[in-house]
């Protein structure tokens, strides 16, 4: 671990100093468990709340909190300037740090997993195949196996008990987690990230179905991932049936995502957890995907949409869409719905008893109207 003055921690971070600028630090820290010579940062007023100045080395802010502390660095984005300042202090030695803080930059960095990584060579109970092509600065760890025509990239780290199919490309500075499966002809980026128990390249759900049963469709396309994307655990990516299923540049999979055959995610676009995405659906560029989505198959989602958690798409959106609810639609309506939903039991017990008010006053006009009628009769029979 470093240590930083809070001079050049904030120089470094592209930042402004308030307070003591000599002032030691050697590490990060959260704001809801301070620590007297560690960094934290503060987004918005409301995590203020019971803190004292004191009680942290310094915190990243916006301009409009640092009068709240004592020691601090001013930024206009603490939120970024703070994973910078991860870096900062949990580099290990020999990695080399630029001047500044690429605050533009997307690129992961190799700390992942709990640890920074430096590759270290092919480990002597690792299989690769004659003819498979290994970097010289890679590694691939214990047990894992390299498929006769594949290729690893300089940087890149395959940890233990990993598949790599045949003539599958992976680039530079990526890491690839124990128990990851990636079949043949599979196609990897540069520092693409990919977590424990995700398989890529497994057969889209293919089958033609007739009388005799469900004749399986050869799955004959490929998985194309790009680069500086990030996959989580225990995620499935298919392979297209004739074409790619494609992951663009820099785009975030959470855990336990299904990405079915021939589907396309856009550049920049945000999965959290369980989404599903049926076959040929295209997701634009820049969209967030909330936790349990589900997509019917062949649909477009307009580049820079956001669809909520548990949300059923069913049909395309446009571009700049935010839908929600099942099926989705536009957010505020789906609200709207759920408000009214809410008020239902109310409603429920307002219907019975118009009902009953309604019974009442079909009764009593039933008498009057037999009433009328008698009254009728009886004139009638005085007349005669």
């Amino acid at each position: 671990m470093r240590e930083w003055r809070l001079r050049a921690i904030a120089e470094f971070l592209g930042g402004e100093t308030k307070g003591d600028s000599e002032r030691v630090l050697s590490g990060t820290c959260a704001i809801e468990a301070p620590e007297p010579d560690k960094v934290a940062f503060i987004e918005s007023k409301r995590q203020i709340a019971g803190l004292t100045g004191e009680a942290v080395g310094a915190v990243i802010v916006p301009q409009d909190l640092e009068r709240h502390f004592e020691n601090a660095v001013i930024h206009e984005s603490p939120r970024l300037a703070f994973a910078w300042a991860q870096v900062a202090f949990y580099a290990p030695e020999g990695f080399e740090l630029p001047d500044r803080a690429m605050l533009d930059d997307a690129r992961a960095f190799p700390f992942t997993g709990g640890e920074w990584r430096i590759s270290s060579g092919i480990h002597p109970l690792a299989s690769v195949c004659e003819d498979a092509s290994v970097a010289q600065d890679a590694e691939v760890g214990a047990f894992s196996f390299v498929e006769a025509g594949a290729e690893i990239g300089g940087g890149t780290v395959v940890y233990p008990s990993v598949y790599i199919g045949r003539d599958s490309k992976i680039g530079k500075d990526c890491r690839i987690f124990s128990n990851v499966s990636v079949y043949a002809g599979i196609e990897i980026g540069d520092r693409v990230i990919i977590h424990s128990g995700t398989v890529i390249g497994s057969d889209g759900y293919g089958f033609v179905s007739h009388s005799g049963g469900h004749t399986k469709l050869p799955q004959t396309g490929r998985v194309v991932i790009e680069d500086d994307v990030e996959i989580g655990a225990g995620c499935t990516i298919d392979r297209a049936a004739l074409t790619e299923t494609v992951i663009e540049k820099g785009a975030k999979l959470d855990n336990l995502i299904q990405v079915a055959h021939g589907v396309r995610i856009g550049q920049g676009t945000l999965v959290a957890a369980q989404a599903g995405i049926s076959g040929g659906t295209r997701i634009g560029k820049w969209c967030v995907i909330g936790g349990q989505a589900g997509f019917q198959g062949h649909i477009t989602v307009g580049d820079r949409s956001v669809v909520g958690a548990q949300s059923g798409v069913i049909g395309s959106i446009l571009d700049n869409s935010k839908v929600s609810g099942f099926p989705a639609r536009p957010h505020s309506q789906s609200m709207r719905s759920l408000a009214a939903l809410s008020r239902l039991p109310e409603h429920l017990w307002e219907i019975k008893h118009l009902r009953q008010r309604l019974a009442e006053l079909e009764k009593k006009m039933a008498s009057l109207t037999d009433a009328e009628h008698a009254s009728r009769e009886s004139s009638t029979g005085d007349g005669e």
